[in-house]
């Protein structure tokens, strides 16, 4: 690179004072120098992405009200950009980035308000105007031979069976179950290797966090006036897993993760008081999930994730003096506890080559906590609690460059809470049924 830069550095000057040096061959330096600087820059820095248009069909039906207004259909396209990019600036550190946008087809008019990304953990995943925004951009700092650091905007969004859909590799580090939304933060990852197995320790810290923007040093108070905790601790210990060539599978991936979330605010939609307190609830999660590929060599994936949580709420979500009008995180007094579980399994089967099948079960437990907040489909597949779904989709292959996912499910939903996670619920009898297709171009 140097002596090819020396080269032309003369031959430039050399020209520079020759009264016979043409326009064209000024021009021809200013390509060559402009094509050494593109091969400069991708020396290190690598591209990718992928653009998806899906299209999503579904009617949902309440079976205990016969009002039209509660029996919906509707369609929608919609398209899905994503821009991969990764460095290595050193040989101990590599950085990894995504750019996002995901939007309706042309939707000049919309109805009610459009998602505000900074508040749902989706960022890039709301269809919102088309903005690009950062998904994900973290840095991996390897030292002391087999530790890791990774810092900024962490890959916590995509996990397992999510690429089973796809038929592809691991796209996220951590089971969907235990969460999908795109956090901060920073991780510490310890990796032990031998002969047909590799486990990775991995301590996760990633706080939420509640500025101001209207006062940063004065924080935040309550309708009350009382002042508010601005960070909610989450620490995560995920243990991951990996074996090959065993007797009955090709390989097997086994995540074992415990979660704990202390004191999260719901101040933002908060109404309570002082006698009450404000409205905050504190988790521990403990997640399992176990894929095994190419079982008994009949090419079937198979996988399970099982979750049981604890959740303890304080306060209430709006209260008027020493009454609770409203109860806090799936509870109806000031001080509730409430345990629940989630229990998903699936299937995937090549049935020709770059051809695949797949099945999947969702249960999730009347208060079995659930998260799926960078979905993209039209109506969660994953993330509603008090549900159960069946699933099943169809993968083509075309080529190295093109997908096409089709699919179907139906989700019964037997009871609904106010925002989603707030009392103790109300009894429901819906049932959601929706079709869709997923087209992706690769590059």
């Amino acid at each position: 690179m140097k002596k090819s830069f020396i080269n032309l550095t003369i031959l430039f000057i050399t020209l520079a004072f020759s009264t016979n040096a043409s326009q064209e061959r000024f021009e021809e330096i200013e390509k060559r120098l402009a094509e050494i600087e593109v091969k400069t820059y991708s020396s290190f820095l690598n591209f990718s992405g992928e653009l998806e248009t899906r299209y999503d069909n579904f009617t949902r039906e309440d079976k205990d009200d016969s009002a039209a207004s509660k029996n919906v259909s509707n369609s929608y396209f919609s398209n899905f950009f994503r821009l991969n990019l990764d460095a290595k600036p050193h040989r101990d550190v590599q950085f990894y980035g995504r750019l996002s946008m995901a939007k309706y087809w042309n939707d000049f008019y919309a109805y009610g308000n459009r998602p505000v990304t900074a508040l749902s953990g989706s960022t890039g995943r709301n269809k919102t105007n088309g903005e690009v925004y950062v998904e994900r951009a973290f840095i991996n700092w390897s030292f002391a031979k087999s530790y890791i650091l990774s810092i900024g905007r962490l890959p916590t969004i995509d996990g397992g069976p999510k690429h089973l859909h796809l038929s592809s590799s691991e796209l996220g580090s951590y089971p969907l179950a235990s969460f999908s939304a795109i956090f901060d933060g920073m991780a510490l990852t310890k990796e032990f290797t031998g002969n047909g197995w590799n486990l990775k320790t991995r301590a996760i810290y990633t706080p939420f966090q509640t500025p101001n923007f209207s006062s940063t040093l004065e924080g935040v108070r309550n309708s009350d006036g009382a002042k508010l905790d601005s960070k909610s601790d989450v620490f995560v210990l995920n243990i991951d897993l990996k074996k090959y060539q065993m007797s009955f599978a090709e390989s097997s991936s086994t995540i074992l993760q415990i979660m704990r979330v202390n004191n999260l605010d719901f101040y933002t939609v908060n109404n309570g008081t002082t006698a009450l307190g404000n409205n905050t609830a504190s988790f521990t999660t403990l997640s399992f999930y176990n894929e095994f590929t190419n079982v008994l060599d009949t090419n079937t994936d198979l996988y399970l994730t099982y979750k049981y949580s604890w959740t303890k709420s304080k306060g209430c979500l709006i209260g008027s003096g020493t009454t609770c009008t409203t109860g806090g995180f799936y509870s109806n007094g000031p001080e509730k506890s409430t345990t629940g579980y989630n229990l998903w399994l699936g299937a995937k089967n090549e049935i020709f080559e770059e051809n695949y099948i797949g099945f999947e079960y969702i249960y999730n437990d009347t208060y079995g906590t659930t998260s799926n907040s960078a979905k993209a489909e039209i109506a969660n597949l994953y993330g509603v609690t008090a549900s159960k779904t069946a699933h099943i989709f169809y993968t083509n292959h075309i080529n190295s460059a093109l997908s096409l996912i089709v699919g179907a499910y139906q989700q019964k939903t037997w009871r609904t809470f106010t925002g989603g996670v707030f009392t103790l619920g109300s009894p429901a009898n819906l049932k959601t049924n929706v079709t869709y297709s997923r087209f992706i171009a690769h590059f």
